[in-house]
């Protein structure tokens, strides 16, 4: 997200912004950076985390995260081993940048931040290596 509002900042820099989100919203992004770039910063919904322990992860070929919150509620029940043959793949940078909290190997990333994107990237990548 930070990367949508700095191309907003460049383009409109004298003006305020309003960001509506949730309450992960601080796990994943500097508070600090809304305040430095006058962007108000309004809590408006609760993300409630509900992990769980998956058996057998050495098993999965892939796993797809698709949020800040959805990483740390798989990373508090279960762990990735950084030389697993599991393929990583995030929705965007952001979820990405959020794993790498968590784990140091490749994150494979769509050029576009969208679910079709995401399916794509990995529907190509198991089409060309398996």
């Amino acid at each position: 997200m930070q990367d949508i509002i700095e191309e907003i900042i460049k383009t409109r820099s004298n003006q305020y912004y309003d960001w509506f989100c949730g309450n992960t919203n601080t796990l994943s992004r500097d508070i600090n950076f809304f305040k430095e770039k006058n962007i108000n910063r309004y809590e408006v919904y609760q993300t409630f985390l509900t992990p769980r322990k998956i058996k057998n992860l050495s098993d999965y070929h892939g796993i797809i995260f698709f949020s800040p919150s959805g990483v740390q509620s798989f990373f508090s029940k279960n762990k990735i081993q950084n030389n697993t043959k599991t393929e990583i793949f995030a929705i965007g940078k952001t979820t990405a940048k959020f794993i790498s909290n968590f784990l140091h190997k490749k994150i494979w990333i769509p050029k576009k931040t969208s679910l079709k994107e995401v399916f794509s990237l990995v529907k190509n990548f198991y089409n060309v290596h398996m």
